[in-house]
């Protein structure tokens, strides 16, 4: 839960949910401001820390992000006598740490946060802030009242370690010492710019950035057998860094692999499954090109998919539709697949209306790489898919700023702004058998688009810019 809090009563055929913010929850904010949210009976909340039963030594969820805010006006929280005077410790972000259901049950979520440090009011000392964070354990099988009473019956554990890759190149160290700008290549898809260490007097960072260090490598689930801890299963992911094309290596799930650990029925040693892999990834520009000098922005999408069974599913995308030369003439009534964003490029002092591809999936084959029928032949299943009529785009509905006027046609996917409706979506599966044989079997899907706004709020509003970076 991020920005702002939840507040009244929503109501929904065959269900009603509360929320509510409170104060008092010791979590590291001024005023232990956390929420509470009730659907059908099932209470969450969002920021508690200390849970039912804790006391001193016990484990807290560390589930508030936290930062220094400046009570600037009479009235506002922490106002004092000088800006400087103003500044207190609230919260950012607020993550689900506590869930009781209607039978007593409960769950617990603990998180692993990231501190960074920055200037504030201008000046270069480094001050702390919570930077990002990541869930490292949800515990199960406790009441509300026994949270703390003994090790959980049932866990998750998620373990991560940094956006870096030991040994590539070759002797590269992955750990907080070796964070550096001299480093950075090391950390391709992190501001290593935007560091600032702890006690520095010499910070030129003066916001606050939300960023990580940490990939996920480890999934494990489990259980207390006879007083002690037993692994079930584990999933491990494998990354890499491919080439960014026009910009720094990003992230990239390789594959994942799943491991039975647990023996104690009497079985051998644990059993791995063959990976399931993503490899390669098809590079793909997100920029039309409207606004000049400026990268194509490439991102890496799924193009293959091979199972633990063996099946490989490859994905085929459209050609894009639109070319700095053919672009919908009026936003409003675009029925291409590419949609505008509103934001000021790097080398640009006022805001530029840039458009961005929209990718369609043409395909999706699925071939067995190790089983064929006794001729020697094997169907592979083709799913092609047809988009009927255009692209139909309508304003962001999710867009915090809540109304019409305050909205940028953005893509809503992405909580950008434009999300397509009104698309008739015409799905056809084909069979070739080894005599020739076609079996096809077509499904039609209708998405109706139920309001159209007419006005579209340019470049030359200003007020409607709500965000100064492109989509990834």
């Amino acid at each position: 839960m991020r920005g702002r809090r939840p507040s009244g009563r929503c109501r929904r055929p065959h269900w009603t949910s509360r929320s509510g913010c409170s104060c008092g929850a010791s979590n590291g904010t001024y005023d232990g401001e956390h929420f509470r949210v009730t659907e059908n009976g099932i209470q969450c909340w969002f920021g508690l820390n200390q849970l039912p039963g804790h006391r001193s030594g016990r484990t807290e969820t560390k589930s508030v992000c936290t930062e220094p805010v400046y009570g600037a006006r009479a009235g506002d929280p922490c106002h004092g006598a000088t800006f400087a005077a103003s500044s207190c410790t609230q919260g950012w972000r607020w993550n689900l740490d506590f869930v009781v259901d209607t039978r007593d049950n409960a769950a617990a979520y603990y998180y692993a946060p990231e501190t960074g440090y920055y200037g504030t009011n201008a000046q270069r000392t480094a001050v702390a802030y919570t930077r990002g964070g990541t869930l490292s354990r949800i515990d199960y099988g406790m009441t509300a009242s026994t949270v703390h009473a003994q090790t959980a019956p049932a866990q998750v554990v998620f373990d991560t370690s940094e956006r870096c890759l030991p040994g590539v190149p070759a002797g590269a160290v992955c750990d907080d010492a070796h964070f550096t700008a001299a480093n950075a290549a090391r950390w391709p898809d992190v501001p290593v710019d935007l560091k600032c260490d702890q006690g520095s007097s010499t910070c030129d960072t003066h916001t606050p950035t939300s960023w990580s260090r940490k990939r996920l490598t480890t999934i494990t689930t489990q259980v207390q057998n006879a007083g002690s801890t037993q692994q079930v299963d584990r999933w491990t992911l494998v990354h890499s860094f491919p080439d960014g094309g026009d910009h720094a290596p990003t992230l990239w799930l390789d594959s994942v692999q799943h491991t039975g650990p647990d023996t104690t029925a009497g079985g051998g040693p644990a059993l791995t499954l063959p990976t399931t892999s993503f490899d390669p990834p098809a590079q793909l520009a997100n920029r039309v090109g409207t606004v000049s000098n400026q990268p194509a922005m490439y991102h890496n999408r799924i193009k293959n998919v091979v199972t633990e069974s063996g099946a490989q599913t490859t994905v085929s995308y459209n050609p894009t539709e639109c070319t700095p030369a053919n672009l919908p003439a009026d936003p409003a009534g675009n029925t291409k697949a590419c949609f505008p964003v509103l934001w000021t490029p790097p080398g640009y002092s006022s805001t530029q209306k840039d458009w961005f591809h929209e990718y369609t999936v043409a395909s999706v084959r699925t071939d067995d790489l190790h089983n064929a029928n006794q001729d020697g032949t094997c169907p592979s299943p083709l799913t092609s898919y047809r988009y009927l009529g255009g692209a139909a785009w309508h304003y962001d509905d999710g867009n915090e700023f809540g109304k019409a006027e305050y909205t940028l046609p953005v893509k809503a996917l992405q909580a950008w702004g434009y999300a397509p409706s009104g698309i008739v979506t015409t799905y056809v599966t084909r069979y070739q058998h080894a005599d020739g044989r076609v079996t096809e079997r077509t499904w039609n899907y209708f998405k109706i688009l139920a309001y159209v706004p007419t006005v579209y709020p340019g470049p030359e509003a200003p007020a409607h810019v709500i965000q100064e970076m492109p989509p990834k």
